[in-house]
């Protein structure tokens, strides 16, 4: 019962550690975001041949970054989240740069510089 018991809590710490939504969050990189966000960009534009999945987890994405944020930070501005998505677009396009690094990070980056006064 014992090793039945152990075992299972092993199992479970590892799925864990392996899905934690940290580890989700930071796999992704900037060529990935880039790549969604260019369908967005498609799909707002009217274009049929766009991907709808791809527009959709590019605007989920970063609408779940900036959620996430609140808790850290203090809003300032009041925002469309169509605008939002252009604001981070246009970021990601001024810095090809940084698509390497986690996406995460850059949407983050984004939310810091716009829109967002730290706490004090």
């Amino acid at each position: 019962m014992r090793i039945r018991t152990l075992s299972l809590v092993c199992v479970i710490l590892v799925t864990f550690l392996i899905v934690h939504p940290a580890n989700i969050v930071q796999s992704n990189d900037g060529n990935w975001l880039v790549k969604y966000m260019k369908e967005y960009e498609k799909f707002s534009n009217g274009d049929e041949n766009s991907e709808r999945f791809g527009a959709g987890v590019y605007s989920g994405y970063v609408l779940a970054i900036g959620h996430g944020l609140f808790i850290e930070y203090q809003y300032k501005n009041e925002l469309e989240p169509r605008k939002l998505f252009a604001i981070v677009a246009e970021y990601l396009k001024d810095h090809p740069e940084r698509w390497n690094e986690p996406a995460y990070f850059l949407v983050r980056d984004v939310f810091e510089e716009k829109f967002f006064l730290r706490n004090q």
